[in-house]
């Protein structure tokens, strides 16, 4: 007869603990619990915003991956949304997007974004209808009034377009990309001017 089942009994334990904690069982203490966002890495790109550049957003509007413009910290939509943007799928991205913005309604950004998609889609009138959005929410919106104005131009509004202009030349935005919009948004200013109507609404953003 055995003196002692301590042995035993500690084999037994740390077994139960083992079988717990297993990610077998699917009960990995590591496992993020539900309803608590997992941290998401920022990104190091020159153009992130609070880092003084706007490149994210020009990289997206003319087909770039843009991860850097929203810094997404916390909401795993927003990670969806630029994930598919980079693989072209626009339309599951409009989808996330809105889930992010049920999230935050006074977003201007991921309206501005919504725009951008909605463009890429051909759907325009939602796409106008999210600019003006995103600018009664930050009239500042440098992006929003670059891509309203030219969005104005092809719906043959020089005068609307013109408007938009002015306030993006206003505010430009900053970093390494956006000299050459700078540029183009003053040409088409001018073209505005100078050429009237007709030939100033087939202007196009690049």
């Amino acid at each position: 007869m055995p003196i002692t089942t301590s042995g035993s009994y500690s084999r037994k334990i740390l077994s139960a603990s083992a079988r717990h904690s297993s990610p077998k069982n699917g009960q990995s203490t590591s496992r993020t619990p539900w309803g608590v966002f997992r941290p998401v890495r920022r990104s190091c790109d020159a153009g992130v915003r609070g880092g003084g550049g706007a490149g994210g957003f020009w990289r997206r509007l003319f087909g770039g991956s843009g991860v850097d413009e929203l810094k997404p910290q916390r909401l795993d939509y927003l990670n969806e949304a630029l994930a598919l943007e980079r693989q072209g799928d626009y339309e599951a991205a409009l989808t996330s997007y809105r889930l992010a913005l049920r999230d935050h309604p006074t977003d201007a950004r991921i309206l501005q974004n919504m725009a951008i998609a909605f463009t890429k889609t051909r759907r325009l009138d939602e796409a106008i209808r999210h600019y003006r959005r995103a600018l009664e929410l930050d009239r500042d919106l440098a992006g929003a009034h670059y891509g309203l104005a030219f969005l104005l131009l092809k719906r043959g509004d020089p005068d609307g377009a013109a408007q938009h202009l002015r306030a993006f030349l206003a505010h430009p935005p900053k970093g390494p990309d956006a000299q050459k919009w700078v540029e183009h948004a003053t040409q088409a200013l001018r073209d505005l001017g100078a050429a009237g109507p007709p030939q100033a609404a087939a202007a196009e953003a690049p």
